[in-house]
């Protein structure tokens, strides 16, 4: 259950699809053939707001040469 000045938002959409790619290698340089799967995504947001920025998730580019963090 949500605290006091907590929020929740939810997107659940059945076009919010996407699709990956992939082979795998194996020893004496035979590989997979490459194929695919579709993926659809769900995305919750919980927290407290910010308030000073009153943003409860603040959406922002990776700096430097690292990736941004899954949670």
């Amino acid at each position: 259950m949500q605290q006091r000045g907590e929020f929740r938002v939810s997107v659940t959409k059945d076009n919010l699809v996407f699709s990956s790619a992939h082979f795998i290698t194996f020893a004496g340089h035979r590989c997979e053939g490459l194929h695919g799967h579709n993926y659809r995504a769900h995305v919750t947001v919980e927290g407290a707001l910010d308030t000073e920025a009153w943003f409860v998730l603040r959406l922002r580019r990776p700096q430097g040469d690292h990736e941004a963090p899954v949670r």
